[in-house]
């Protein structure tokens, strides 16, 4: 059986150690698994943290699509 919001947990985590090493990229990579993994009630999170990101690489534009 598949844990998808284990999975989804999961990537998120990794997005937020790639974001604390300042690699942005690879930070959005796993956010966009996590929110294609995510259910209705999760999904919030993944958002904010896209929002997040590109905030943090001066996308202003993209980041407030996403708050």
């Amino acid at each position: 059986m598949e844990d998808k919001i284990g999975m989804a947990l999961a990537a998120n985590r990794i997005s937020i150690c790639y974001f604390n090493l300042n690699n942005y990229q690879k930070s959005l990579e796993y956010i966009l698994i996590n929110i294609k993994l995510s259910d209705n009630d999760n999904l919030y999170s993944g958002v904010y943290n896209i929002g997040i990101i590109y905030r943090s690489l001066d996308q202003f534009e993209q980041s407030l699509n996403n708050f």
